[in-house]
């Protein structure tokens, strides 16, 4: 035990009384000589910390003996300064951190063994941690399988060609705005008309609101005839337009035995 009477001390929180009997009451507190932090009379005597004795390999039974003893003790703080000193003075254990308290589920402390612990940050790669008790942070870093990482990697490489084919889309767009909107225009319009298939020797006719007229086909030329009699004589040149009688015709295609044409009322 220490020797109370020679040490300095000052008044304060004891944190291990805050923390494991909920005492918050200020009283005289002494610094621990490995550590450096400061508790009251009981808990100031260092004892093993950080890890179980089912955490350790140990080799000699007497040292074996003594980490479960001092496991045990109720009084006394955890310290890992004194835990990691005795250990390596000692010898006699082959010791190290469970690797669970870096890379997977436990929670402790590193410094001071406290579960009194907040969150600080949390990353598909890792979760940082502060202690509420001395103020240690870490990081506790997850354990990720191979396939995992394969398939981020290859997701975030799909996001980056879908993105980039998004763009490239959108560009041309822009680029050809005006020729995509005249496509369009063009293709609208078109579905207003009426196709009309003229064949050689056949007189096929349409009705605009009670007017009916008719086409015939003969050799480079389109005849057409009105209700009252009109006619017009029109080329049979593939794209031509023409425009006349109340009606308009597109010539959209032209064999040697028939013609298709686009007919519709010019109102």
């Amino acid at each position: 035990m220490f020797d109370m009477s020679r040490r300095r001390y000052r008044l304060d929180v004891c944190p291990v009384c805050k923390v494991s009997e909920e005492v918050s009451s200020k009283k005289k507190v002494y610094p621990c000589s490995y550590c450096e932090r400061w508790f009251c009379k009981k808990h100031l005597e260092p004892k093993v910390s950080v890890f179980s004795p089912t955490q350790v390999t140990i080799k000699d039974l007497a040292w074996k003996d003594f980490i479960r003893r001092n496991w045990k003790n109720k009084d006394g703080h955890p310290d890992y300064v004194y835990t990691k000193e005795k250990m390596e003075e000692l010898g006699e254990g082959e010791w190290s951190r469970d690797t669970s308290s870096l890379t997977g589920t436990s929670a402790d402390c590193p410094q001071c063994g406290s579960e009194r612990l907040r969150t600080t940050a949390s990353r598909d790669q890792y979760d940082a941690f502060e202690c509420l008790d001395c103020g240690y942070g870490w990081k506790r870093f997850h354990r990720v399988s191979t396939k995992r990482l394969k398939r981020k990697k290859r997701i975030s490489i799909m996001r980056i060609a879908f993105l980039v084919t998004f763009v490239i889309i959108l560009v041309v767009i822009i680029l050809n705005g005006s020729i995509i909107f005249s496509a369009l225009q063009n293709f609208m319009q078109r579905s207003e008309y009426t196709k009309v298939v003229v064949v050689r020797g056949q007189v096929p006719k349409v009705e605009f609101d009670g007017n009916e007229y008719s086409f015939v086909y003969t050799r480079n030329q389109v005849t057409v005839l009105t209700p009252l009699g009109e006619f017009r004589y029109y080329g049979a040149v593939e794209g031509a337009i023409y425009s006349d009688l109340g009606i308009e015709i597109v010539v959209s295609e032209v064999y040697s035995d028939y013609i298709v044409l686009l007919v519709k009322p010019r109102y």
